[in-house]
């Protein structure tokens, strides 16, 4: 679902991501390198304009990453 072609599911995902890290985080250390491809995602702007904000790519997004 991280990976998920739709920036909705994938925003959606890391809300449930950043609620159980929260608990404990080992177990999601293996999704490093997937944060790490969203993230790359958003910053070379490959999300459609709509998840700007004031010419910011998804701020909601990169900070749950």
């Amino acid at each position: 679902m991280l990976c998920d072609r739709d920036p909705s599911v994938m925003g959606s995902t890391l809300n449930a991501i950043e609620a159980m890290a929260r608990v404990d985080v080992r177990p999601f250390k293996d999704l490093v390198p997937s944060l790490v491809s969203v993230l790359k995602q958003i910053c070379e702007r490959r999300l459609p304009s709509e998840y700007d904000y004031h010419r910011i790519p998804a701020p909601w997004m990169q900070m749950k990453i």
